[in-house]
């Protein structure tokens, strides 16, 4: 529940399996802090963290509570139009509807058989 007289301010970068994170401020921070512990010594971790955050961008939700993304985000998410917004815990993801109905259909396990991996 975001109010957009707060002036809350987002970090937006490229997700995983083909969509945008937006992510509060604050749990930018903490997902900022964790990814400093990674060893640089680590070629696969100097990749994935030049990439998270060569992508970010800070963006403000507006007076009529929109962000702006910017242009080379929403190309790599291949969004045009319309988008799916899903709220997942502490971030937002950002979705070409295509893309996500893809990654659903190609998941290869239903809802009810992933939750019964997890929730044992």
């Amino acid at each position: 529940n975001i109010d957009p007289e707060s002036q809350e301010t987002f970090v937006i970068t490229l997700g995983l399996e083909g969509c945008l994170f937006a992510f509060p401020l604050s749990e930018w921070s903490q997902v900022e802090g964790k990814i400093r512990e990674l060893p640089i010594t680590q070629k696969r971790n100097r990749f994935f963290v030049r990439t998270l955050t060569s992508h970010a961008s800070d963006s403000k939700i507006d007076s009529q509570g929109r962000l702006t993304i910017p242009q080379k985000l929403l190309e790599l998410a291949g969004v045009n139009k319309e988008v799916v917004i899903i709220g997942v815990l502490g971030r937002i993801e950002i979705w070409a509807p295509d893309r996500y109905e893809t990654y659903e259909k190609d998941f290869g396990m239903s809802y009810e058989e992933v939750a019964e991996d997890i929730l044992l």
